[in-house]
């Protein structure tokens, strides 16, 4: 074999492995990310929602409504009331929503994120829920035997006399409808949603997200094939077929066992040497919160993911292995050369055990035949040493 045969034989099993470890990781990777199915399902699992909504309250405590009439945040009935129109089932369809409507944008089906959710709902529970609190607290108060010194209706200490309570309900429910401390609008869009220190939405900033989004979707299967373009080569270059199957097999079992033990060298040895995921750190904490924890969930799915494409990818590896070992070996030029020149019979025979029941071999020689008992001459003991 040539040195630059060799050389080309080298960098095509290089290739061959770095691309069936690349690309079975990134399949790995694109079986979770590109799943909007699994991002749906981490936040759940990270209970996303109740804790959204729980940074939703803390985050308006210090709030003050429109109104004159402001609404004391940090009273247990009001979180309620908070809680109760931002419920578990009102913030996932919102999520899903954007989720959705994201894929959609990623996968190129939509030019924007077309997200719009209606919260008239939720701000109508908000409402009726607090008017409710506030004219039960009025009805159990005693009358008021004086005009009262606070007029609002969360403070007031007394019954004013002469107040109708079902127009008053009305009022509070109006004022809340109409506040925007809360809820700024009726309906949340795209524009609505946190946007850039520049001021561009998530579109705008990153508008080439949809071209990567494709590459990374469709490169696992490039370099697959890639993977399957080396081996053809390697199967046609080696001497045998049975040893480049084998050769291949014995690829597949490495790959399967090096991408089965990366996880836990991401997990166990890396964080020894001060390497690990990196944390978002916003201004809100219980947000940042949310979205670590969703982080390492997305990072303990791949990881289980790359183990379950490792026994999978082993395993084919084996059947590989075991169809090399029974394959028939492939027969050499020289194979037959014992049965043509006569030293072998054709068909082949047990072997006896006791060496004397041994056939004799005929074998052709240039030599004479020699008979047993024949004397032999001086002379012709001479020539046979020369």
């Amino acid at each position: 074999m040539t040195t630059g045969k060799r050389l080309f034989l080298f960098i095509v099993n290089f290739v061959f492995r770095f691309s069936l470890f690349s690309g079975l990781s990134l399949l790995a990777a694109v079986l979770v990310v590109a799943n909007k199915n699994t991002i749906k399902g981490i936040l759940i699992n990270v209970n996303a929602h109740e804790r959204f909504t729980q940074s939703v309250v803390d985050s308006t405590k210090n709030a003050n409504f429109d109104n004159p009439n402001t609404i004391p945040l940090d009273r247990p009935e009001i979180i309620s009331a908070i809680q109760k129109s931002l419920d578990k089932k009102s913030l996932q369809k919102i999520t899903d929503n954007f989720i959705d409507s994201g894929y959609d944008w990623l996968d190129g089906k939509t030019p924007d994120i077309e997200f719009s959710v209606d919260v008239t709902k939720n701000k109508q529970v908000l409402a009726d829920s607090i008017a409710d609190y506030a004219i039960t607290r009025i009805a159990r108060l005693s009358p008021c035997t004086a005009p009262p010194k606070q007029i609002s209706v969360f403070t007031v200490e007394c019954n004013p006399a002469g107040v109708d309570l079902g127009v008053l309900r009305i009022e509070i429910v109006k004022m809340i409808m109409d506040d925007k401390s809360l809820f700024p609008t009726n309906k949340i869009t795209l524009d609505q949603l946190p946007k850039t220190s520049e001021g561009q939405t998530i579109t705008q900033a990153y508008s080439k997200t949809p071209k990567y989004f494709h590459l990374f979707k469709i490169a696992p299967f490039i370099l697959i094939g890639l993977v399957m373009i080396c081996a053809t080569i390697i199967v046609f270059s080696a001497r045998t077929r049975r040893s480049a199957i084998k050769t291949i097999g014995r690829s597949l079992i490495g790959t399967a066992v090096i991408l089965a033990i990366t996880p836990l060298i991401y997990i166990y040895v890396l964080p020894m040497f001060g390497f690990s995921p990196p944390n978002f750190n916003g201004s809100d904490q219980t947000v940042s919160a949310i979205v670590n924890d969703a982080t390492s969930e997305l990072y303990a799915s791949f990881n289980t993911m790359l183990i379950n494409v490792a026994f999978q990818v082993g395993a084919i590896g084996l059947v590989i292995l075991l169809v090399a070992r029974f394959m028939k070996q492939s027969s050499s030029i020289y194979s037959d050369l014992e049965k043509k020149s006569g030293l072998t019979p054709s068909e082949p025979k047990k072997m006896p055990i006791n060496p004397d029941e041994l056939p004799e071999i005929p074998v052709q020689s240039s030599e004479n035949p020699i008979k047993k008992g024949k004397k032999v001459s001086t002379l012709e003991k001479k020539y046979r040493k020369m």
